[in-house]
């Protein structure tokens, strides 16, 4: 079966909807590694 193809937007209650199922925990754990990444081996940066 071939994936379906639609090329109608889906409307702003439809999107509105489909964000509040994402988790914020993995933004999170984004946000933490990108911290750790830019700051790692700066000496100057304290906790």
């Amino acid at each position: 079966m071939e994936p379906s193809t639609f090329k109608i937007p889906p409307s702003k209650q439809a999107f509105s909807k489909a964000r509040y199922k994402i988790a914020h925990t993995g933004f999170k754990e984004l946000l933490d590694l990108s911290l750790q990444t830019a700051y790692q081996g700066d000496t100057s940066y304290g906790t």
